[in-house]
């Protein structure tokens, strides 16, 4: 049987589709990108729904199956005449299983504790701007023990309740992944899309030696501010770590009354921010605006916090209430959501103060963090770039 994977152009290597190719490949099965398949299959994130228009206007008999985060925590927006199998939870197996008819309608996946090697060729033979970067994405762990109420991580963990969500390969399995992937495709950095790469010491311990021997390529990881340590930060600097994001999200205590982003505290981000600096490892910040129940007073104040953090670039969202999420359905209860979540930074569909003010505030966030002087910043690129219309794409003013 062929499947077809229906998707979009990604800035981000899409593991999840390398993942389920793996699978269908490993059962005697092909695959492809497009929709020349006998299946049509689907992994969506919230934000990519337009994928649906595709394939409904493409199935002409055929089966098809989506999943991925969307589904798995607002399943009911994607039972739909023209779709015959909506898989929650892990897809590895699922998928398998929904191609031989074992299976239609809305079903949970059995939890993947072995995951196969991604079969990144489904992508880079179909996409060269992923087959020629020089950055190579790589997952070493899944789950999330952590219950933040905009995420879905606590109906994925409800889901599976009873099973541990939490899992990390073999640390000899995680490098010779990384080493056989750079050996065959190439690659000069390593980013590492773990939601906590720091969440368990003892398999960093185990596997940044490893790293450091064996790939030694210069990584970015996501890593959990109240987790840091001076210790654990050293280690990640002498095995090559770059650079490193962690989440804010909002100053204050809202941290855990709106978001329960359970004991970090903006100390604890200043902290970690700190440590990271003292190692050498460049630091990205996330963080969230427009959030429900706040004013756009809580907004400047998550700016002071990143100002005090002094990262290399603050990365700030505007909240989305998806349904499924402990927020999202929040939002809907309280009747403040105008229209359907879309992407991060589509702008507010909440009905919030001050709202036009925010969502610019959220377009300028990370320059008011790390220029000293945003608006001169401003008006010097706008003035170059105006210029350049008006000389042939030349530009000599200096001041």
């Amino acid at each position: 049987m062929k499947v077809s994977f229906v998707t979009i152009p990604t800035t981000i290597e899409p593991l999840g589709i390398m993942y389920l190719s793996a699978s269908l490949k490993q059962a005697g099965h092909e695959c492809s990108i497009g929709i020349d398949g006998d299946i049509l299959a689907a992994s969506i994130m919230p934000g990519s729904e337009g994928i649906l228009e595709i394939l409904e206007k493409e199935k002409k008999g055929r089966r098809v199956i989506v999943g991925g985060p969307a589904p798995t925590y607002n399943p009911e927006k994607y039972d739909l005449p023209f779709i015959d199998g909506i898989c929650r939870g892990d897809g590895e197996k699922a998928i398998v299983d929904f191609v031989e008819g074992k299976w239609t309608g809305i079903y949970r996946g059995e939890l993947t504790k072995a995951w196969p090697i991604p079969d990144r060729s489904i992508i880079y033979d179909n996409y060269p701007e992923h087959r020629d970067s020089k950055i190579r994405h790589f997952m070493l762990s899944r789950g999330c023990p952590f219950d933040c109420n905009y995420c879905f991580n606590h109906s994925y963990r409800k889901l599976y309740r009873g099973d541990n969500v939490l899992r990390n390969p073999n640390p000899e399995n995680a490098i010779n992944e990384i080493v056989d992937t750079i050996s065959k495709w190439g690659g000069e950095f390593v980013y590492f899309q773990d939601d906590t790469f720091n969440l368990r010491q003892s398999f960093l311990d185990d596997f940044l030696p490893l790293y450091k021997e064996r790939a030694g390529l210069p990584f970015h990881c996501h890593l959990r501010a109240e987790l840091i340590t001076d210790e654990q930060i050293k280690k990640l600097s002498e095995a090559g770590c770059y650079s490193a994001r962690f989440a804010i999200e909002i100053a204050g205590d809202k941290k855990q009354s709106l978001l329960n982003r359970g004991k970090m505290t903006d100390d604890d981000c200043i902290k970690a921010a700190e440590t990271l600096r003292k190692y050498g490892v460049k630091v990205m910040t996330q963080n969230i605006l427009c959030l429900p129940d706040t004013d756009i007073d809580d907004d400047l104040r998550t700016l002071e916090l990143n100002q005090k953090c002094k990262p290399t670039f603050a990365w700030a969202s505007i909240y989305q209430p998806y349904k499924g999420t402990k927020l999202g359905d929040y939002c809907y209860a309280q009747g403040i959501v105008e229209r359907e979540a879309g992407k991060f930074f589509d702008g507010s569909p909440l009905n919030i103060p001050h709202k036009k003010e925010r969502e610019a505030l959220q377009k300028c966030f990370s320059m008011m963090v790390t220029e000293p002087d945003p608006f001169s910043w401003i008006y010097g690129h706008y003035r170059m770039e105006t210029e350049k219309q008006l000389y042939g794409g030349m530009s000599h003013q200096k001041g």
